[in-house]
This record gives structure tokens, sequence and C-alpha cells, in this order.
């Protein structure tokens, strides 16, 4: 008989200066990745000045509303884009 692995999706947000997790998710698999990374950001308000920090997202954030949200939070981001995309 064969078993199916279990499956999940992991969202998180690192200090990458100091080398530590800040906040990490561990969702279903079919959880929408922009939600988990709008719970990462709420979870860590108090934890960082975020007036003060940089987020840097990988292929596949590719969505508006996230980019409105670090602008109002009146922070900065750099996202790589697919070559498609531009």
């Amino acid at each position: 008989m064969k078993k199916n692995p279990p499956q999940g999706k992991f969202s998180s947000i690192m200090d990458v200066l100091n080398g530590f997790i800040l906040d990490g998710i561990l969702g279903n698999f079919k959880e929408d990745e922009l939600k988990l990374i709008h719970r990462n950001l709420k979870n860590i308000k108090d934890l960082v000045n975020v007036k003060k920090s940089i987020f840097i997202f990988d292929r596949g954030y590719v969505g508006m509303e996230l980019y409105a949200r670090i602008i109002e939070l009146n922070s900065y981001f750099v996202v790589r884009l697919r070559k498609e995309v531009l």
C-alpha cells in the first residue's frame, strides 16, 4: 500500500544579518503563500523596526497587495521577478 507523505507550506521572515528566523508559519500545502506572508508581517510588527528594514522576496511573490502593505508600513522591499514578467 502506497502512503502519501505529509505535505505543508512554510513561510518565514528571516534576519539575514544575524542568521535567525523572526517568524515562521507552517501551513497547509494548499494555503496561499501571500496569506502566509501577511501573517508573518503581522507577527513581527513588535519585534523589528520595519521602517529600517528591507524585505527581500524570491520569485513567486508577485502580489501588488503585498507591496502596498509594505509601503503602508513605511518600509522597503526588493523582489526578484521571472523573466516573463518583465
